[in-house]
Formats: structure tokens, C-alpha cells, sequence
């Protein structure tokens, strides 16, 4: 149906998705006019970042596979349907490239393998919005992230929000991490709201802020990093770069931090003329 529909967006949420069924949806929207796949609340886990990783990069098969046949009828090997299309030779040089440009996979577990099939953004020229809030992404699963979205070409849009992205071993590395974000990649929105970040990390970030950065747009709702220090941080740097819109979520009853956040509005308003 994908395939020879005219479809451009596709829903499919809550559906508990095998890994076969995966790889049958992921091949079909290689060859359809689909711009906008969702894939939120799926269980999707380790397993499946093999399908993802094939899906981005444009690939069928995946080039390190070794096919065991003492393990073809375990119960821990991949899917029959994926084993019967990584048997067939001719597969393993069809390159096909999907011209998703968003692809939100949200609520599920990818968090802990994220590094697996990230890289494959290096491989993929049009996707332009990635989403992967609450996916249990962590410090380390940050890093890797990133690692994979700066050898994005395409990517413009990131939302990570709803993951604990400091918490584990590399939470200094996160901070370290997003501040290359902004000064090597094409991302102009960045959604980081929920994310248990700190002051340090946000002053880092807006410091990595000039006018080569293409930020845009920054959220940082519902995180506690809006000291006075840090408004004023992010106002110096407004006022050079292009930043167009920056949230913080602040008490009302606060008036210095809410007279700041008023400043920052307006330069950034004026950013936007």
C-alpha cells in the first residue's frame, strides 16, 4: 500500500512493530512519495536498529552480515523475512534511498543502541527532521548521537527532549558534545526540553553560539538552567549570532530572571526582522 500510494504522511503509532514488519515498511517507503513517517510507541529496541541502519544509509543488507547456519533456526536469530532477503546476492549492491525528510521515533527504547544506526545519517541526503523523544538516550547514547548527526549533510531539525542526557558515566562529555552540535552541524532547531540539563551546560552552549553557527531556534523548556548568569550569557551572544527564538521555562514570580528572559526576546525578535 505504501509503496504505490500517494501518501506523504504516514502514522503508525502503538503498533508494537515486529522486526520483520519494520524491514517490510522501511523497504516499501524507500520506493514511495512518503515525507513524513511516525513510528512513536513501538517497543522499538536494539533489534530493530539493524532495519534502521539499512533505511538510512539507502542499504538492503547489512555489509558486515555473516550468515551462521547453526544458528538459522534459533530463537535469537533475526526474522525469516530478513534472512531470506540477506541470502539473495543480488540485494547486497541495491542501493535505495529514502527522500524522507521527517521520520519521528519517539517514545521507544533506542536510546542504549543509538550509536548503531546513527552513522548511517552520513549515507542519507534528505532527511531533514529527526525526533527521538523519551528513548532513554543517556550521556553515552549522547555523544553517539552526535557523533552521527554531524556527518549529516541534510539534517535541520533535532528534537531530543524527554531524555535524561546528562545522567551515567559521560555527562561531562554531553555538554562537550552539543556544543560541537552547534558549531559543526546545518542543525537551526534544536528541542532539549526535559533533559535534566544544568546552567553549566546551557552558558556552554550559548557560548558556542556566533554568527557562523545556523541556530536559529533553541529550546530549553522545563530544565533548571536560567540562572541570571546564564540570561545574560545567552543576551551577549544574541546580539551576534542569528538566533531567532530561545525557551527557558522561568517562575513567574521572578522578576530579574523574567526581565532578562524579556531581554533576550527582543534581541532575538530583532534577529528575526
Amino acid at each position: 500500500m505504501v509503496k504505490d500510494s500517494d501518501l506523504s504522511i504516514l502514522y503508525l503509532d502503538n503498533c508494537s512493530i515486529s522486526l520483520t514488519a519494520l524491514e517490510r515498511i522501511l523497504i516499501a517507503v524507500k520506493t514511495s512519495k512518503l515525507k513524513c513517517l511516525f513510528l512513536r510507541k513501538n517497543e522499538l529496541k536494539g533489534k530493530h536498529c539493524s532495519a534502521l541502519r539499512r533505511f538510512l544509509s539507502g542499504s538492503n543488507v547489512d555489509s558486515s552480515f555473516r550468515p551462521d547456519q547453526n544458528l538459522t533456526n534459533s530463537q535469537n536469530y533475526e526474522s525469516s523475512f530478513l534472512h531470506q532477503e540477506k541470502s539473495q546476492p543480488f540485494i547486497s549492491t541495491k542501493l535505495s534511498y529514502p527522500r524522507l525528510k521527517v521520520l519521528d521515533l519517539s517514545h521507544n527504547l533506542l536510546g542504549p543502541e543509538i550509536g548503531s544506526f546513527i552513522h548511517s545519517l552520513e549515507s542519507n541526503y534528505y532527511l531533514n527532521k529527526l525526533v527521538l523523544r523519551n528513548n532513554s538516550i543517556t550521556s553515552f547514547g549522547a555523544s553517539s548521537l552526535v557523533e552521527g548527526i554531524l556527518k549529516s549533510s541534510s539534517l535541520h531539525q533535532l528534537d531530543v527532549s524527554n531524555n535524561s542526557l546528562m545522567s551515567g558515566p559521560n555527562g561531562g562529555m554531553v555538554t562537550d558534545s552539543f556544543c560541537q552540535l552547534i558549531k559543526r552541524s546545518k542543525i537551526s532547531k534544536l528541542v532539549l526540553d526535559n533533559c535534566e540539563l544544568n546552567n553549566a551546560f546551557s552558558t556552554s552552549v550559548a557560548l558556542a553560539i556566533n554568527q557562523k553557527s545556523k541556530l536559529r531556534h533553541l529550546d530549553l523548556s522545563n530544565n533548571r538552567c536560567h540562572s541570571p548568569e546564564t540570561l545574560k550569557t545567552f543576551i551577549s551572544v544574541s546580539k551576534n549570532s542569528n538566533l531567532r527564538a530561545v525557551k527557558f521555562t522561568v517562575p513567574a514570580t521572578n522578576g530579574e530572571i523574567n526581565d532578562l528572559v524579556k531581554q533576550l526576546n527582543e534581541i532575538c525578535s530583532l534577529n528575526s526582522s
